[in-house]
């Protein structure tokens, strides 16, 4: 893949205000989840998929209005 599809497929973050940072989701998803299941990551790779699962951990454990509030912020950005 050359380098600018690298960079292209790596999530963006959002800081929503609070002091908390949410992974956007993104075309590059699709392209990290293949190369987590099939190989060809890197060490960036690694990175965003952890911040991925750490914030599907926090919507799980957060309150519906928090989960709700990050949702409504997180697809105004996307």
């Amino acid at each position: 893949m050359a380098a600018i599809e690298q960079e292209e497929a790596r999530p963006q973050w959002r800081p929503l205000g609070d002091g908390s940072t949410w992974p956007l989701p993104c075309q590059g998803m699709d392209d990290l989840e293949w190369r987590l299941r099939y190989g060809g990551t890197n060490p960036n790779d690694r990175y965003a998929a952890a911040s991925i699962i750490a914030a599907y951990r926090e919507l799980i454990r957060v309150p519906r209005r928090r989960r709700e509030l990050v949702v409504r912020r997180l697809k105004g950005a996307a």
